[in-house]
């Protein structure tokens, strides 16, 4: 987004500039680099963990506690979660954001390199 200021079509907020991803659960939207895309409530809320937590892990067991709300180890959270991720990783393409995962760490949000800011090297070697 250049210039301007960008307003929450729901409820008319101004939203600043997103160098970081913004989910938003009242609307279940993420704001990224000035486009937003939507999601169900149980995704928006493993997405909102992930994009809190920018940059780092989370565990299946947290994603699961946070979409939720308890945990009482009777439910097969690891395929549910799986699931989930798996839901998100497809809904993101084209957002500048992805999904990672370490087996043993947990899954991971990550900032892809802008396109427009990122531009191959002129030919002439400068």
């Amino acid at each position: 987004m250049t210039g301007g200021v960008q307003h929450c079509p729901y409820c008319r907020q101004v939203l600043p500039e997103q160098a970081t991803p913004w989910v938003d659960l009242e609307t279940n939207t993420l704001w990224f680099r000035g486009k937003s895309t939507h999601f169900g409530p149980r995704q928006a809320a493993a997405l909102k963990a992930m994009a809190d937590r920018l940059g780092e892990f989370v565990s299946p067991i947290d994603l699961f506690e946070c979409v939720m709300d308890r945990f009482d180890g009777s439910a097969d959270y690891d395929n549910i979660v799986t699931a989930w991720v798996q839901s998100l990783r497809h809904k993101l393409a084209g957002t500048g954001l992805e999904i990672g995962n370490l087996r043993g760490c947990g899954y991971i949000l990550a900032i892809l390199p802008d396109k427009e800011t990122t531009s191959p090297r002129s030919s002439d070697g400068l």
